[in-house]
């Protein structure tokens, strides 16, 4: 893995993060905490995968990625958890 490259193991292998993932300003290293200490992990019949859970300061985020064939993970969305969740 080239050196300065953001991946970090979920349940399959490695994760991604794609540009999408940044819209919305949250760090890459909180999306990584909040997935390491999910309250709540779902996956769907077609491989996206849903993590609800704490950034480092306690508020909650989601956390969207999608399994690659291959079995890695590219994660696609982060945002503060929405108030309808």
């Amino acid at each position: 893995m080239p050196s300065g490259t953001r991946s970090f193991a979920i349940r399959y292998s490695y994760v991604d993060f794609y540009a999408s993932a940044r819209k919305h300003g949250i760090a890459e290293d909180d999306a990584i905490y909040a997935v390491e200490h999910a309250l709540v992990a779902a996956e769907d019949d077609e491989g996206k995968c849903l993590y609800l859970g704490p950034d480092r300061a306690g508020n909650v985020l989601e956390v969207v990625s999608v399994l690659r064939v291959d079995g890695t993970e590219v994660v696609i969305h982060v945002d503060a958890d929405a108030p309808h969740l």
